[in-house]
């Protein structure tokens, strides 16, 4: 699913928000897939960044309003040398004052177009957002399943460690094997029962991490996940890479925007320099004489003398200038993260190949140690040093699987698809 989609399809299920909030556990067992959904359902920052949406929408109502017109009533007070003072001790004259500023040279015009801009760059802004925030999750969730991952691992050697007790215990029983073979297995199993201990407290922490990114706070509950390590493998070129980059990214997109914005905004400064026109009608009328009343029309034009808007227009191209330096730059970093990126999920994909070539040698001859050991063809050391090297390239395997999988991740964050 596209960015994109994912942004409809979280505008669609922020309107269930409220009830989601009142949710108390976690569903369970939990994929990437599933683990996502819900994450842009609860997600309070993707929430708090759907905001500047609708405060740009409303910039954008504001711009395409016209100014307000003007009423105003006064009075004045004939002087006693007034005719009319003969007849009325206390008369007064009644103005009725109406205007309208009349905007010039496309002013609102501009407005709006920059206003339209603004909204768009706040939409492909949230895309990015989303972006940076599902990379986050994703990320969490692979420390999830690589945690679950280590724990299994220290589990099994665990139990290897118990069922070469047991059988050393017989062996030595039987007088096959002395002591201190006895010793140095259950010494073994009691170091790797810290691993596991150990392995326990990461796992805690990384399903806090991610209970907490999902917007829920007892930290008690259990969380199942579904998803194990495993390797898929994904053929990309770095062309294609930076050519979905150079259409999807968001941040981009948003960057090309605010040039286009910037040069309404220069036209629109351009278009300040030319005044307003204020039309307005009067009626003065003097009580009971009619024959007094009197009609005016004036328009009022600013004589741009002194200010022609002269700092207005070299701001806003200096804006421009800017924001087309900013373009040019993020181009030169995406470039740069999407060779970073290809060249580290090119390296782990390879790495995790070569690692399961190994795993399978590595198994053989574990195979073959336990055996010897077993038909007493072997020594004890030669078994625990097999065992050693399994497990060391088991678990450097899974850390390459986690590489691997996070910089799958990585592609799909500066692709922004």
């Amino acid at each position: 699913m596209s960015y994109r989609s994912k942004v409809t399809v979280l505008l669609l299920l922020l309107v269930f928000s409220t009830t989601l909030c009142a949710q108390e556990n976690i569903p369970s067992p939990l994929n990437i897939e599933t683990a996502t959904k819900l994450f842009l359902e609860r997600n309070l920052a993707l929430i708090s960044a759907r905001y500047q949406i609708d405060m740009a929408e409303a910039d954008a109502i504001t711009a395409r309003l016209l100014p307000n017109p003007v009423f105003s009533l006064g009075t004045i007070a004939l002087t006693a040398n007034n005719p009319v003072t003969k007849k009325d001790p206390d008369p007064r004259e009644l103005d009725f004052n109406f205007s309208q500023l009349i905007e010039t040279a496309g002013k609102r015009k501009h407005r709006k177009a920059a206003a339209g801009w603004g909204r768009e760059i706040s939409k492909v802004s949230f895309e990015d957002a989303l972006r940076n925030q599902l990379f986050n999750f994703r990320k969490a969730f692979y420390q999830v399943v690589a945690a679950q991952a280590a724990v299994d691992l220290a589990n099994e050697i665990l139990r290897s460690y118990e069922d070469l007790s047991e059988l050393n215990k017989t062996r030595y029983e039987a007088g096959e094997i002395a002591e201190e073979e006895l010793i140095k297995v259950r010494l073994e199993r009691n170091r790797f029962e810290t691993e596991v201990e150990q392995g326990l407290l990461d796992l805690k922490t990384a399903k806090n991490t991610l209970l907490s990114l999902l917007r829920y706070t007892d930290f008690e509950q259990p969380v199942d996940i579904e998803e194990r390590l495993s390797f898929t493998d994904i053929s990309l070129s770095l062309d294609k890479v930076r050519e979905v980059a150079m259409t999807y990214r968001p941040d981009l997109k948003a960057a090309q925007m605010r040039i286009k914005r910037s040069e309404e905004l220069v036209d629109g400064a351009k278009a300040l320099r030319y005044p307003d026109l204020t039309a307005g009608a009067t009626y003065q009328q003097i009580p009971d004489y009619t024959h007094d009343n009197t009609f005016g029309v004036n328009l009022g034009l600013p004589l741009p003398i002194f200010n022609r808007n002269q700092g207005g227009i070299m701001r806003a191209e200096t804006e421009l200038e800017k924001a087309k330096t900013d373009n040019q730059l993020l181009i030169v970093n995406i470039v740069t993260e999407i060779e970073n990126a290809f060249r580290t999920y090119k390296t782990k994909r390879e790495l995790v190949k070569s690692y399961g070539t190994i795993m399978g040698q590595a198994e053989k001859a574990l195979d073959i140690a336990v055996y010897k050991y077993r038909q007493g063809a072997s020594s004890l050391l030669e078994l625990l040093e097999a065992q050693r090297t399994y497990y060391r390239i088991k678990g450097d395997y899974n850390k390459a699987l986690l590489d691997y999988q996070l910089s799958l991740e990585q592609i799909r964050l500066v692709t922004g698809h």
